[in-house]
């Protein structure tokens, strides 16, 4: 496999003794060892990436956090926007929640009056929103 070809994502690290600065620096040094071409950040959100973000040699490439209409992540999109990191939307269909996002009855309306599943109108919304890739939790979702 080609370095190029390699990326890795991380999570805040549940144990607090290892901040997150600390696992983020090691992971810059598996890029500069050529184990991989880029690093970014999985369920973060804004507070927590600014300082990561500012002390960083190597920025991240891609956040990827839950997206959809009943949490929206403005701030969050927007920064990514801004400093040219890719939001990847994680559950853009919703998680776990029921009833959901797809059985809300305003995108099931949505959906009717336009001749689409309600799963196509969330991901339309998120495509919309300036989400450059999405993230599905379960494809059974998208049949629902």
């Amino acid at each position: 496999m080609e370095s190029a070809d390699r990326s890795i994502c991380i999570n805040i690290p549940a144990e607090r003794s290892v901040t997150l600065l600390d696992t983020w620096t090691a992971r810059e040094s598996l890029v500069d060892r050529g184990r991989c071409c880029a690093i970014g950040l999985s369920d973060i959100g804004l507070n927590e990436l600014l300082p990561l973000y500012e002390s960083a040699r190597i920025k991240p490439a891609v956040v990827r956090v839950e997206l959809h209409p009943y949490l929206l992540e403005t701030e969050l999109l927007e920064f990514c926007k801004e400093k040219g990191v890719v939001f990847l939307a994680f559950a853009p269909l919703g998680h776990e929640a029921r009833p959901g996002p797809p059985e809300d009855p305003v995108i099931s309306a949505i959906a009717a009056r336009v001749g689409k599943t309600p799963a196509q109108v969330l991901l339309a919304w998120a495509v919309q929103q300036g989400v450059r890739r999405c993230s599905l939790l379960c494809f059974h979702e998208l049949t629902n």
